[in-house]
């Protein structure tokens, strides 16, 4: 931008007031002789809309607040990540121009370091009142999801554990996914929705099955008076099958 016979006098206040506006992240201005002055600005990237109650905000990296969100269908915002405030979590007034409240801050971290494929396969994250977070994905079939959550848990270790919610979201089986913790990112669990068989358990994960009816035991006919002859010590205990039983491998 270029203006004729400018009023600032200094250039470092003038910097400062074009800083100030929300939509700008940096700013250069320079006097050029002899009566102009010009100001080079680089605009804040959109990054998130955070919803807290019936307040909607665009937020930029490093979690600055840059306008008022317009209504979600607007292609403006469409393609932009979801942060949503858990009911109750109460902290005043959005302000345009201002940084987010800390609560909401590792949540605007995380989708700024969030690689694929996580980043597609998050609907949203959601922050509680004690600051813990969890993601909600997508019900996509194109994207091989039907819906559930991870839970992530404190922004302790975050970079930990969104490594390992990628690598499971990216080798897992997410068929019937109920809830994916990696609370405890170096041993991640597995919940699935009860009544559903994803198949085999997913390498690196444990798998939490779902409770089911036993199955009715069968009866196996006793060995031939043969048979027995030939063996030795006491008979084995029969296997009955239908018992409850956790896989990890």
């Amino acid at each position: 931008l270029e203006f004729s016979r400018v009023l600032f006098r200094s250039l470092p206040a003038a910097r400062t007031a074009v800083m100030a506006l929300p939509g700008v992240a940096s700013a250069r201005v320079t006097r050029e002789w002899p009566d102009s002055v010009r100001i080079v600005v680089t605009d804040e990237v959109p990054v998130v809309v955070l919803a807290v109650a019936e307040q909607r905000v665009v937020v930029a990296r490093g979690g600055r607040i840059i306008g008022v969100a317009p209504d979600a269908e607007d292609p403006s915002v469409s393609a932009l990540g979801s942060i949503v405030a858990a009911d109750g979590l109460n902290i005043g007034m959005l302000k345009v121009g201002a940084q987010v409240p800390d609560v909401f801050a590792p949540a605007v971290v995380a989708l700024e370091q969030m690689t694929e494929p996580l980043t597609s396969a998050v609907a949203s994250i959601g922050v509680a009142a004690d600051g813990s977070l969890t993601l909600t994905l997508r019900d996509d079939s194109t994207l091989g999801l039907a819906g559930g959550h991870v839970e992530m848990g404190s922004p302790d270790s975050l970079p930990a554990k969104l490594i390992a919610a990628a690598s499971m979201v990216a080798t897992a089986r997410m068929a019937c996914l109920d809830v994916l913790d990696v609370r405890e990112p170096s041993r991640p669990t597995i919940t699935r929705v009860s009544g559903c068989d994803a198949g085999q358990p997913t390498v690196g994960a444990t798998t939490v099955p779902t409770t089911t009816a036993p199955k009715k035991s069968t009866t196996t006919a006793p060995a031939s008076p043969a048979n027995n002859a030939s063996s030795s010590g006491p008979p084995r205990p029969q296997l009955r099958g239908g018992s409850r039983s956790s896989s990890s491998s």
